[in-house]
């Protein structure tokens, strides 16, 4: 790709993001001419991008994307009407045509024939460029369902081409692939707008763009003619890789990957990305908190790095030129790198260092002992687990322990003396050779107990914070969701949690995109989702650190600053850090401790595993019963455990909104509360129960109840042919692709699973097709209606779920909920209607089990 003339055209081109000019800022200037950089490469070797966590990037990446595709197409109007053939379905002016052929005039001149619902037209050169291919479905001559032309696009490019309009092709044979959450994706498409010269136009009205899951593309507006997209958004890596294995169809110029979630989720894939020789370019676009950069950076060497360390932004960042609310919060993210201060309160604990490191070599050696499986499962979380309270509360033993009595907390986290009690009982019980590793686990647990039972330095300090900060919006960071409840009851309880202006939230619930003016970290925190030194949230963090806790933070903080130094070379950015950290304890002690905690994390991954393994075991074979495939375990933490198949979308509690949502299996995280019908019924769906009590009880318009009928019938047809038949989703794909509709087996697999809570198919064609192939003429030849059932079902059961949050929340704080569509007498059963399990842990699986065992709680038990 010529990279001066991208970078000339982008330079002619001011970029909107919801309405707000962002390109004019250094920073994300730098960004844009870093991605022409790296287009250019002679080879691709991959990029990575560690940004700060402003929605600016992904517009950016987006909009510098739909100009990449527009400099590097190699079609032009000459081409794409030569290329046509007798009897090509096109589109010129509104309306669907039949291409008849390219014929001479006696005057020499090439003129295109059509033929339309109204008879033929003979088209002069220079209105070939309102030509564009056709590949929908319809068979009708005429413009109905088509959009209004918009001549800006041949306006804008012809300013921005530098060219004539009637030499602008109407599609272009590029793509770029982006690999992004499609709430991104449509915000992006939503949301840009390019303006050149005195000329705005809308992203969708200058590219065609369509978003692709394993079995389904979604095109968005602007493409009438069924045009191959220019911008494929995918919505995993696994799909984007697929793509570039087309050998029809557009060129692949490049493809990026955006988010830290789709990143993680997918590290297996990134070396296919990075080294793709199909594709001009590779982007990995993550945030500055990606778990897995400096693993990436390490191992793609030749891969070119932007990433928006301290000394990089001091290079390139200038105060806002266009002052808004996107360029506002970006400049606050970047100063929040520059200034970040992280404050160290170190305390004074019973519990020092060389208590700390024997007590977790101690645990260590009780894990590689060959003890009865039981003992060992029971003895390392706990005593894990348990020093972890005692290192991290800030609040007291005894308080936890009312707060479980008295029921502000769940029962099953279980009292600490009680836990304790348990735990020692099983030591005393330990083979000789464990003796004193069993000792040094009870004596320092039970000397923490004692030494924090009343009160605790961390304790005193978070209150006194609070009154020092008051009138500051502050997150207080914890490990678990349950240490929220114990200080808004026991801590502070002369706070209104709604009006103080504090946020209590745990490591995995944590936003980085939220802004806080102080940021509280109760102990030294570990987790994906929360990196202290990398976190652009607040400027000014503190962490309250025991000794123990302190020599392990001491050693993390000069790791990040070692990162940081490879971060800056790898980009050729001069770093004025200083390593120099006093080094008062062996760095081999620190090493050996933080390996028995990656192996006891790893090892209650395995206990958890097993212990769905023994329930499964417990169910015996049962060869009638269809398999599922499972892709996400989990446990919740009252003990019970689901196992979530491959399409599931779960109810979860959203508190900030205060009302419930979907969400995919793979983008759960812990912390979560899922909801879950607690029923013994078939069905599983509560709100599919709810709409059906409604209906049961007369208390829903008949229209309503039609329509239901109505949605419920295409996928009992779809069910009853394949019972009939015998085919497979793979062979109804086939069917369909056969009839012109493109369809994958994920597709269907997703129609008839109940548990993805599909309402109808995507489009009205695919109702066709079902329709022909089951014989339901009446659905064939209404299929737009059906359509429209469909659609006002799925409202109504938006409605449903936004509802039964609202009222399960109220429930959960002893209210009242307001009326809706849920009548009283089922809101005040929620108690036993609802279950409501927070999520403890989660481990990504891959296995077969019967259908029956998933998307429910199991009871786990019985496990071990």
């Amino acid at each position: 790709m010529e990279v001066e003339y991208l970078k000339k055209i982008m330079k002619k081109c001011d970029v909107y993001f919801e309405d707000q000019l962002i390109s004019g800022e250094l920073l994300l200037q730098s960004f844009m001419d870093f991605l022409a950089d790296e287009a250019g490469r002679e080879e691709n070797n991959g990029s990575i991008v560690l940004h700060l966590a402003s929605p600016c990037f992904d517009a950016i990446a987006v909009a510098w994307a739909a100009l990449t595709v527009i400099a590097g197409n190699e079609k032009d109007v000459e081409s794409i009407i030569r290329n046509l053939r007798p009897g090509d379905k096109v589109l010129y002016d509104r309306k669907r045509a039949k291409f008849i052929g390219l014929n001479t005039d006696e005057d020499g001149m090439e003129r295109v024939s059509i033929r339309y619902g109204g008879g033929t037209a003979r088209i002069g050169r220079k209105s070939w460029a309102r030509i564009t291919p056709y590949y929908g479905q319809s068979e009708r001559y005429d413009g109905r369902g088509i959009r209004r032309g918009n001549r800006v696009r041949e306006e804008f490019l012809a300013t921005l081409l530098e060219c004539d309009k009637k030499d602008i092709p109407s599609v272009t044979d590029a793509s770029v692939i982006i690999v992004m959450d499609r709430q991104r994706a449509n915000r992006c498409m939503d949301g840009l707008v390019l303006q050149a010269g005195n000329l705005k136009i809308r992203l969708q009205d200058l590219v065609t763009a369509s978003y692709f899951t394993e079995g389904n593309e979604y095109p968005y507006g602007g493409n009438a003619g069924k045009n191959e997209a220019m911008i494929k958004f995918a919505s995993k890596i696994s799909v984007g890789l697929d793509m570039t294995w087309e050998s029809d169809g557009n060129e692949y110029l490049g493809m990026f990957v955006c988010g830290n979630g789709l990143i993680e989720r997918g590290i297996t894939e990134l070396g296919q990305v990075m080294t793709r020789e199909s594709i001009g370019f590779s982007v990995v676009s993550g945030g500055m908190d990606l778990s897995c950069a400096e693993e990436l950076i390490k191992e793609y060497g030749e891969a070119g790095v932007f990433a928006c360390t301290k000394d990089f932004l001091l290079e390139h960042t200038l105060p806002s030129v266009n002052g808004n609310d996107l360029t506002v919060e970006l400049q606050r993210q970047a100063d929040a790198m520059m200034d970040r201060e992280i404050h160290k309160v170190i305390l004074h604990g019973e519990t020092d260092w060389k208590a700390y490191r024997d007590f977790k070599k101690a645990v260590g050696y009780v894990r590689m002992d060959e003890l009865d499986e039981d003992e060992r499962a029971y003895i390392i979380p706990n005593a894990y687990s348990l020093m972890n309270l005692f290192m991290t509360a800030p609040f007291s033993v005894r308080e936890m322990e009312d707060a479980v009595k008295e029921e502000k907390i769940r029962r099953e986290v279980g009292q600490p003396h009680v836990r304790l009690e348990e735990l020692e009982e099983k030591l005393k019980a330990l083979p000789a050779n464990l003796t004193q590793a069993a000792e040094k686990i009870a004596d320092s647990l039970e000397t923490a107990y004692y030494a924090g039972y009343d009160d605790s330095p961390k304790r005193r300090f978070l209150k006194e914070y609070i009154q020092e900060n008051h009138g500051h919006w502050i997150a207080v960071v914890v490990p678990k969701a349950y240490y929220a409840d114990i200080i808004w009851n026991y801590v502070l309880p002369e706070l209104d949690p709604e009006t103080s202006g504090i946020e209590i939230v745990t490591m995995a619930r944590f936003d980085g995109t939220h802004a806080y003016d102080r940021i509280l970290v109760v102990g030294n925190l570990i987790g994906k989702h929360f990196d202290i030194f990398r976190c652009m949230s607040s400027a000014e963090i503190t962490v309250l650190l025991y000794e123990a806790e302190a020599v392990m933070f001491h050693a993390r903080e000069k790791r990040s600053r070692v990162t940081e130094r490879l971060f800056n070379e790898r980009q050729c950015t001069a770093d004025d850090g200083n390593d120099e950290i006093e080094e008062n304890v062996s760095v081999t002690d620190v090493d050996e401790i933080e390996n028995v905690d990656e192996k006891i994390t790893s090892y209650t991954e395995e206990i958890v595993t097993k212990k769905f393994d023994a329930a499964l075991r417990q169910e015996g074979e049962n060869n009638t019963v269809p398999p599922v495939d499972v892709s996400v375990l989990v446990r919740f933490e009252d003990g019970e455990g689901a196992m979530l198949s491959k399409h599931y979308e779960a109810y979860v509690l959203n508190d900030e909104k205060g009302e419930a949502e979907k969400k995919k299996a793979d983008d759960l995280k812990t912390g979560d509360r899922m909801i879950f019908l607690n029923r013994d019924e078939d069905t599983r769906d509560i709100v599919d129960y709810i709409l059906q009590e409604l209906i049961d009880g007369g208390r829903i318009a008949d229209g309503t109840v039609k329509d239901y009928e109505i949605s419920r019938r295409w996928k009992n047809d779809l069910l009853e042919h394949m019972k009939k038949t015998g085919h497979s989703p793979r062979q109804l794909a086939d069917e369909m692709k056969g009839n012109g509709v493109r369809v994958q087996k994920n597709t269907v697999m997703n129609w008839i699973d109940e548990d993805a809570h599909i309402v109808a198919p995507q489009s009205v064609e695919s109702l066709e097709q079902i329709a022909l192939l089951t014989n339901d003429t009446d659905m064939f030849d209404h299929a737009a209606e059906y359509f429209e059932a469909c659609r006002r079902i799925r409202r109504v059961r938006k409605d449903i779920l936004r509802e039964l949050g609202t009222a399960i929340i109220k429930f959960l704080e002893g209210q009242e909920a307001p009326d809706g569509i849920i009548p009283l007498e089922i809101r005040e059963r929620l108690g036993t209607l609802a279950a409501v399990l927070r999520i403890e842990t989660i481990i990504k699986d891959n296995r077969s089990v019967p259908a029956y065992m998933t998307n429910r709680p199991l009871d786990l038990d019985g496990g071990l």
